[in-house]
């Protein structure tokens, strides 16, 4: 695990461990960072007035959250600090880090009251006296930097799923819910979610066609409740040209540059995934109404 200190000058009054990252809130999103904090010694009695946390990646500052009033001693105390986060944010995390994890930094500034009771704690002229209580700064002279890293598997289970990237996309798509129906079609979606999470594209393909097969109609009378003819035949017509491209995705290349591979990459991937939520979005509007 990650640990940074706390503290202004030689002396280091509070010693804090990343933990684990999650998710919160369809509506507000916002990320929940999981962490350990003590003093390092016995003896130490530390209060955190204000801790500041800004989540930065390059040169993006993507949000900021507070901690008030937490009282540390040597045994570790478990802290939380929630930071909202717009969707954008969580794509750009996703889009700059490592295809197998999420990388993600906190930078901590604030104030803290100490008192070291430690008669050997006056080490250097400008250390308060044993007993004696200050006031200080952290993380402006020495820079704190917590870094937290996230499994991508984890990242869709503990942080995407809660804050409900499955019922939207960038362009915010709703999804129908409730729609027994549709319940199939959804279920291999959120599978397809799962699989664009941990980066298997050819996966993303297979559940996005699995998508499809699985709504109501067998593909040719999806759309068979519509009264305008013309058009349920020309949305039976786009569901099935879009089935086709999908099942592109399930078998290997077998000439070309790509032969032996899947022909299929994590752009291609993002696109199947999103066709396929406009489709099922459409087809639950239109059926219900």
């Amino acid at each position: 695990m990650q640990q940074v200190s706390l503290g202004h000058g030689p002396t280091n009054w509070a010693l804090v461990e990343a933990g684990r990252v999650t998710g919160h809130g369809q509506i507000a999103s916002r990320l929940s960072f999981e962490m350990q904090a003590r003093t390092p010694r016995e003896r130490m009695h530390v209060e955190l007035h204000l801790m500041q946390a800004e989540l930065r990646v390059r040169d993006e500052l993507l949000g900021t959250g507070f901690l008030t009033g937490i009282l540390l001693s040597h045994g570790a105390r478990p802290i939380t600090m929630e930071i909202p986060v717009s969707r954008g944010a969580v794509s750009y995390l996703e889009a700059v880090s490592p295809e197998n994890r999420i990388d993600l930094e906190l930078k901590l500034t604030g104030w803290l009251r100490a008192r070291d009771d430690n008669e050997d704690s006056h080490r250097f002229t400008s250390d308060p006296l044993p007993g004696e209580s200050i006031f200080q700064s952290f993380g402006q002279a020495n820079q704190a930097l917590l870094r937290f890293e996230v499994a991508r598997s984890d990242w869709f289970s503990n942080v995407l799923e809660p804050i409900g990237t499955v019922d939207y996309v960038s362009t915010e798509i709703v999804l129908p819910r409730g729609d027994d129906s549709l319940k199939a079609a959804i279920n291999q979606l959120r599978r397809a979610e799962s699989a664009y999470a941990t980066h298997d594209d050819p996966a993303v393909f297979l559940y996005c066609r699995g998508a499809i097969d699985a709504l109501p109609g067998a593909k040719q009378e999806i759309f068979a409740s519509l009264t305008d003819r013309d058009e349920a035949r020309l949305l039976d017509d786009l569901t099935r040209q879009a089935g086709q491209y999908l099942h592109r995705g399930r078998h290997v290349a077998d000439d070309g540059e790509q032969d032996g591979q899947f022909p299929v990459d994590h752009h291609d991937a993002r696109f199947a995934l999103n066709l396929t939520k406009l489709l099922i979005s459409h087809i639950g509007r239109v059926t219900s109404s």
